[in-house]
């Protein structure tokens, strides 16, 4: 229906339902409010991503800005960021539930042949704007394991912190937040694509650069997330590097080399090979990652502390 009217019609009659909204969801500590909050939101996902299918980019970003404006997300982004962890809780829910709701997940259900892109799309417009350490505790917001608390209805749901250094999450706990990064990696991806089709222009050359940025982003970003709130549980570390995919896992291990963390990265593949083994019966992942790995020149310091690693886990 919008189609048929101008573009700036369009985006101001989007603007117009935006603010006829007589109770834009906010933040609540009453569990019942949050379940509505939650209800809400997907609702408004639903239909903003129906007006809005086939608009140009910058006609996207738009919209984007005016409903970060309406749910005052900038300022509710600082008060987390300056807030310990799991001290504004049910702020954190909040804007899980917003970025998720509203603009991330009905991407997801509304594109299934484009699925990747789009969501890419949003989560690069929340991300970006903001420090490594906030996009990091953002990223853990929005995608880190959900800790519910039965009965449900008596408690809102809060963001597994402190649990991810001493609780062993597997499967669905660390799943979406693995596939976030697998999201953000391949970038690389397709700036590969545009780069093979001259090698030789100064384009292609741009487009190097750009790739390894994205690269050397994304592990940043990983590895100032598995710090927080302090160093996780190796268990955890597996499953999320499980999770995110052979590129991004073998770029993580190739980084540690490069500072020659043998010891570290020998620890991890070993639990790397435990959660591979728990979740597929095949060690096929490792097996890969190890042979890339050892094609190095520091293959023989790596194989020298492997099966040291192996016997401290079996020991454990």
């Amino acid at each position: 229906m919008t189609c048929l009217l101008p573009t700036i019609e369009r985006m101001d009659l989007l603007v117009k339902v935006f603010h006829r909204i007589e109770r834009f969801p906010t933040v609540s500590i009453n569990p019942l409010e949050n379940q509505k909050m939650r209800l809400l939101f997907e609702c408004y996902g639903q239909l903003i991503h129906k007006v809005i299918a086939g608009w140009d980019d910058s006609e996207v970003k738009y919209v984007f800005k005016t409903m970060q404006t309406i749910a005052h997300m900038e300022q509710r982004i600082q008060t987390i960021a300056k807030s310990p962890l799991g001290a504004r809780q049910p702020i954190e829910y909040f804007v899980r539930c917003f970025y998720r709701y509203v603009c991330v997940d009905p991407s997801q259900k509304n594109n299934k042949n484009n699925t990747i892109n789009e969501s890419l799309f949003w989560l690069n417009r929340i991300l970006k704007p903001h420090s490594l350490a906030v996009r990091a505790k953002l990223l853990l917001i929005m995608f880190g394991p959900l800790i519910s608390v039965s009965p449900v209805h008596t408690t809102v749901p809060y963001i597994g912190w402190w649990d991810l250094t001493d609780t062993f999450f597997i499967n669905a706990g660390l799943e979406e937040l693995g596939f976030a990064l697998y999201m953000l990696f391949r970038q690389t991806k397709t700036a590969e694509d545009k780069n093979s089709i001259s090698l030789e222009t100064t384009l292609s050359f741009i487009h190097l650069i750009t790739t390894f940025a994205i690269i050397l982003d994304v592990i940043l970003l990983m590895e100032e997330m598995i710090k927080i709130p302090q160093n996780w549980l190796n268990e955890n570390i597996a499953s999320l590097l499980f999770f995110a995919g052979d590129d991004i896992t073998h770029q993580y291990f190739t980084s540690k080399m490069s500072s020659e963390n043998y010891a570290e990265v020998a620890q991890k593949l070993v639990y790397l090979t435990l959660i591979e083994h728990k979740l597929t019966r095949s060690t096929k992942l490792v097996y890969k990652l190890i042979e890339k790995l050892c094609s190095s020149e520091h293959k023989h310091k790596l194989m020298n502390e492997l099966p040291i690693a192996f016997c401290e886990a079996v020991r454990l």
